[in-house]
């Protein structure tokens, strides 16, 4: 079975160590210097989240000031290459959705400080797809990429196979950080949830019409992770009208994978103290 077919049919699958410790290494510390400089970023980037805990907010390591920080993987040229558009994602990726991919949201990291990081409630992943007006709904590369280990107790993903046979469900508002959905009114017992634990490197792949969500950390462990959704070439076209009308979809969104090989960040915002430090983060031996 390919891969393409065990996410239509099952729903999901995991694909273990797909980055390297030292592609974690060098992620995580982009990310910290990110986050060190976010005043930076608050008015280039549309989703920043500070932690839920405001005693919180002022803490000495930077990755525990925040619970998203949005889109940075498709801006910052470290993180694109490092997560975004790292080669074993993209070959994954491409096994799902062929030799042309691009991004159809933002690219984003999940930080969960520990203790503190909150809840992502019940939800299937949004897509301008919905079946309606003859537009066909077509298969997406869902993701989650963890740089830290995910386990029960510090808020790993919990999903419920078989519900993305359903398809598109309706979802309230909450308040929480997302809109959501309760699969419990839709024939589903809490013995049909399966929390996938994982290790860092590893990535979850899950069609967009499955529901997951994923708890609160209570533990002492961080687990920050990368949420993105990737579409084929093939769907580009009518993705940039229905978010645009004059078909553009903004500099954000820029192709990952053209016939096959991996593409180049050609627009990026960097925070000026950054500019020079991605190359001093690779370690020995890689390009």
């Amino acid at each position: 079975m390919t891969k393409r077919d065990e996410l239509i049919e099952r729903g999901y699958f995991v694909e273990r160590a797909v980055l390297s410790a030292a592609d974690m290494q060098i992620c995580k510390s982009r990310l910290r210097e990110v986050a060190r400089h976010i005043d930076y970023y608050r008015d280039k980037i549309r989703l920043i989240v500070d932690v839920q805990d405001e005693s919180y907010r002022d803490h000495p390591d930077p990755l525990r000031r925040f619970d998203w920080i949005n889109e940075i993987s498709f801006r910052d040229p470290v993180l694109w290459r490092y997560a975004a558009a790292q080669p074993r994602l993209i070959e994954l990726a491409m096994e799902v959705l062929g030799p042309d991919i691009f991004p159809l949201n933002g690219g984003g990291f999940f930080m969960k400080p520990p203790r503190y990081g909150g809840e992502v409630p019940w939800h299937q992943d949004a897509s301008p797809f919905d079946g309606s007006g003859g537009t066909p709904v077509p298969v997406l590369f869902d993701f989650w990429l963890g740089l830290d280990a995910a386990g029960i107790d510090n808020g790993c993903m919990e999903l419920i196979p078989g519900s993305h046979l359903l398809g598109r469900l309706e979802h309230k508002d909450t308040g929480k950080i997302l809109t959501e959905v309760d699969p419990f009114r839709h024939g589903f017992s809490h013995s049909d949830v399966v929390a996938i634990e994982t290790d860092p490197g590893d990535v979850i792949v899950w069609h967009q019409d499955m529901i997951h969500r994923s708890p609160p950390n209570r533990s002492d462990r961080p687990r920050i992770g990368k949420a993105s959704v990737y579409m084929s070439g093939t769907d580009e076209a009518a993705v940039r009208m229905m978010n645009n009308p004059k078909g553009t979809m903004g500099g954000n969104r820029p192709p990952i994978c053209l016939d096959g090989k991996v593409c180049k960040l050609t627009r990026s915002i960097v925070a000026p103290e950054l500019r020079t430090s991605g190359e001093k983060l690779n370690p020995p031996g890689r390009p």
